[in-house]
């Protein structure tokens, strides 16, 4: 009797020994089962709608669901960026080289690029997810945290960086900026401006004075001629100041009263034919200033008026054809010299920077702010009118700020540098 008492004993013994075994395991097993989070999306498996799409109906069901990304609302980063760190071990999770989460850091971690890539959020230009890159969106400054605990807006240089990068200083100011829109033409040649110089004698020529081309004063001696009647040399002078563009007269030449011996052409003044697009006729109108450059000389600008705007749009250039008047004073522009052309539609006294310091990610512009000596942030401006040099800020800066001119290309790329990691913008 008491081999089988102890027989049962032990029996029920082992049997609760397993099941108590059994049951620890089903609770390590749930635990696991708990912390198994979905690498690709950065969620529990349990929970991931995108790899299980099964779990969607129940998401639907109890109202947790965004239409718009197609995703539960719980875990939409997008429209709740909060979600991210949503606790705070969770926050403290942080990669702190790259400031992302560090289960979405894709630089640390290069088995997610596929995931982020898949689902469109990827930036081809930096090599990293599109959600993630402060160069392209930088209002996600608030939502990344900065690498070390920086700010990832503000770049520090050294005085012997500076110097090594040549960036340069300027002030935000008041500047006269014109409104233009660019035009190509032609200078035009202009006959009523050209002038014939008669013998108003019968003779022979003597000497010329002056050959094609050369620029001569009212008054100046053009030719000596030998009058026929009295025997006396006698002076040809020129009417008009302007450029010799036809000879006729030769030395031993028989002259009578109504020979053509030179022509004066005044091109103090000259013409300028330019084409305007169809879709900017309705930016010309007679009177409106004109400024003029030629591949001969680059650094020079003519300044002239818009004398004639055609009543018609050419029916084979579908162009209209539109005529200035342009100081030549120097005589520098010559018939039918290709020009480049800027006619002036408004202008006035604005904010403004220097173009260059300007600089574009993707559709901002956005400017280098001088903190002090060695810091400079970035800002985002809106900009107006613009004229070769200067262009107006309408919003994002004040009078007398200091911005970065020269380099701010390459202060862009040193941002890139801190903020991504070395190498990542290089």
């Amino acid at each position: 009797m008491k081999k089988t008492t102890g027989f049962l004993f032990l029996t029920i013994l082992v049997f609760l020994i397993a099941a108590c075994n059994n049951k620890a395991s089903e609770t390590v097993k749930s635990a696991n089962n708990k912390k198994e989070m979905c690498i690709e999306h950065g969620v529990l498996e349990s929970d991931c709608t995108r790899c299980n799409s099964s779990l969607v109906a129940g998401f639907k069901a109890k109202g947790d669901w965004c239409g718009g990304h197609n995703l539960p609302e719980s875990q939409c980063t997008t429209c709740n960026p909060n979600l991210a760190l949503k606790t705070e071990s969770e926050a403290k999770e942080i990669c702190s080289e790259h400031g992302v989460p560090e289960k979405e850091c894709t630089r640390c971690k290069p088995a997610l690029v596929a995931g982020f890539k898949a689902r469109g959020d990827w930036c081809k230009e930096h090599n990293i997810p599109d959600s993630h890159c402060l160069a392209c969106n930088p209002d996600l400054a608030g939502k990344i945290l900065p690498p070390a605990g920086g700010d990832p807006n503000t770049i520090s240089v050294s005085e012997e960086s500076k110097e090594k990068m040549g960036i340069t200083l300027g002030t935000v100011a008041y500047k006269n900026i014109e409104e233009v829109f660019s035009v190509t033409g032609e200078i035009a040649k202009d006959t009523d401006k050209a002038f014939h110089v008669i013998s108003k004698i019968q003779g022979k020529v003597v000497d010329v004075k002056v050959q094609y081309g050369m620029i001569v004063k009212k008054d100046s001696i053009l030719a000596a001629i030998s009058n026929a009647k009295t025997g006396v040399l006698e002076e040809i002078r020129s009417d008009y100041a302007g450029i010799i563009t036809g000879v006729n007269a030769a030395s031993g030449q028989q002259l009578d009263e109504i020979s053509s011996l030179f022509t004066v052409s005044d091109l103090s003044n000259i013409c300028a034919n330019f084409d305007i697009y169809e879709k900017d006729s309705g930016k010309v109108q007679v009177g409106q200033k004109v400024k003029v450059t030629t591949a001969a000389y680059p650094d020079k600008t003519f300044t002239g008026n818009i004398l004639f705007v055609s009543p018609r749009i050419d029916d084979t250039s579908r162009t209209l054809k539109v005529r200035a008047e342009i100081n030549n004073n120097e005589y520098l522009l010559k018939h039918n010299m290709f020009i480049n052309g800027k006619i002036i539609m408004a202008g006035g006294r604005f904010l403004s920077v220097p173009i260059k310091s300007v600089y574009q990610v993707k559709d901002k512009r956005m400017v280098f702010v001088a903190k002090n000596k060695s810091e400079f942030e970035t800002r985002e401006v809106e900009l107006g009118f613009e004229d070769d040099v200067f262009v107006q800020i309408k919003r994002g800066l004040r009078e007398g700020e200091i911005i970065a001119v020269d380099g701010s290309f390459l202060l862009k790329s040193e941002l890139l540098k801190a903020t991504m990691g070395a190498g990542c913008a290089d």
